[in-house]
């Protein structure tokens, strides 16, 4: 009989969705769902039993009761029963609480790596901390048991300082980092943040994953004569939505007939629909609002272009899910969306031309065809499918502990 071996996959991190972030927790908890499916399935002699120790911070009654934590937990764990989730909740009078000194942060440390301990009945043989936030708990905890194990950290965040606000924290990251044996992260200006602060440790990029749903969508093309594009993201600023309506203009000036489906929303919504009263380009622009990913799916599906105007991005997952469905895209020069570009069939643009230049590509690329669209997913599938994130992420983890 094949002996089976097991190895604990411990998570730390702290997932609190906040109003600017809601699906955090959802975001990170499906990569993990990702991990542990694929994982289980590469070696039949190894069984990777995954828990995620979630040590919530303090917050105050009113964001307590709002922010909904045992959902998502309850959630989770029905549709991942082999994987155990523990966290707790401290309640306190305010949140303005010194977090690396707080007698109910390190409680609460205490009791859920003691209840991991009960579940896993042994120490983790694997350590992987989500966020810098996340690494500094595991390694008070690892220290404190004298626990010796691998130790990787999965950084989402950008900027980096979001997890140190002050000197004394920041020292406290700096110190837990010495202790680990990789950083894997999803943007690439991330490598520098970590070499700012010191660490000189090795540091590997890993883009996220595209949802297994928009891999799954037919490809097809839409049989309006018109060319349709699409754009998602929340409507700030920084995604400079109103480029794209000024693009539509000069599109529709130059005697092509388009539409715009714009998926999203956010403070600049209305001033956006009266820049397209005033463009005069209302009945050619489409405002859906905010969509779950099922819904973006199958709205982004019957483009012809994909468009991001993005002044600032870190890992554009919106750019990873586009090129999942075939999509060309069209993107504004800012040091991250250009490089997650995986096909010939997308153009660049210089963010002070934009709107000429986006309009000239808009109609140089013209029309998708079933085989431009079938093309862009399949170098997509290389890059961004679920089972290449996960074998990636074994890669630099797993195997790199042997």
């Amino acid at each position: 009989m094949k002996q089976i071996a097991k190895k604990n996959i411990w998570i730390v991190t702290a997932w609190f969705p906040s109003k600017q972030n809601p699906q955090a927790a959802t975001f990170v908890s499906e990569q993990i769902s990702i991990l542990n499916k694929y994982w289980n399935e590469y070696d039949s002699t190894i069984q990777y039993c995954f828990t995620i120790l979630n040590p919530i911070y303090p917050i105050d009654w009113f964001n307590l009761l709002f922010r909904k934590r045992k959902v998502w937990k309850d959630s989770f764990q029905y549709a991942n029963p082999s994987i155990k989730v523990y966290q707790q909740q401290a309640v306190i009078p305010s949140h303005r609480i010194s977090f690396g000194q707080s007698y109910f942060i390190n409680r609460n440390l205490k009791s859920l790596w003691n209840l991991g301990l009960i579940n896993s009945g042994a120490p983790p043989d694997i350590l992987i901390a989500i966020t810098l936030s996340g690494l500094v708990d595991a390694d008070k905890m690892l220290q404190l048991n004298q626990w010796q194990c691998p130790v990787y950290l999965h950084e989402h965040s950008v900027p980096l300082s979001m997890h140190y606000k002050s000197n004394k924290r920041k020292l406290i990251s700096v110190k837990a980092l010495q202790h680990v044996n990789k950083v894997i992260v999803v943007a690439e200006r991330q490598i520098a943040e970590f070499r700012e602060i010191g660490y000189q440790g090795c540091v590997e990029l890993l883009w996220n994953p595209a949802p297994q749903l928009f891999f799954d969508k037919p490809i097809r093309c839409n049989s309006k004569q018109m060319l349709v594009l699409a754009t998602t993201g929340h409507l700030v600023k920084q995604k400079a939505h109103y480029k794209q309506l000024y693009a539509l203009r000069l599109i529709l000036e130059r005697g092509i007939d388009a539409e715009l489906h714009l998926i999203g929303d956010g403070p600049l919504l209305n001033e956006l629909k009266l820049l397209a009263e005033e463009l005069k380009i209302t009945k050619h622009i489409n405002f859906h609002g905010a969509k779950n990913r099922k819904d973006v799916a199958e709205i982004i599906s019957d483009a012809d272009l994909f468009i991001l105007s993005s002044l600032y991005e870190n890992c554009p997952v919106a750019l990873i899910e586009a090129q999942a469905v075939g999509l060309a895209c069209i993107v504004t020069q800012n040091d991250a969306s250009e490089k997650i570009l995986v096909n010939e069939h997308a153009v660049v643009c210089n963010p002070q031309n934009f709107e000429i230049e986006i309009a000239d590509a808009v109609i140089r690329l013209g029309k998708s065809s079933l085989e431009r669209k079938h093309q862009i997913r399949s170098k997509a599938i290389n890059y961004f499918s679920e089972e290449i994130f996960a074998k990636k992420f074994m890669e630099l983890s797993v195997v790199d502990s042997k």
